[in-house]
């Protein structure tokens, strides 16, 4: 699993928001999407919240 998710994190093509919405209420974290696979990340802590 955690290698999933490194994949996931390290392929920049899969970052969600690099330019967030302005409504984005949580500007700490970043989105990573890739198929039907959402990861969360705390920029603050590097830690995975999902």
């Amino acid at each position: 699993m955690k290698e999933f998710v490194s994949s996931i994190v390290n392929d920049s093509k899969n970052l969600a928001n690099s330019k967030p919405f302005e409504r984005n209420a949580i500007d700490s974290v970043d989105v990573f999407v890739k198929d039907d696979a959402v990861v969360l990340v705390n920029r603050n802590t590097n830690e995975i919240l999902t």
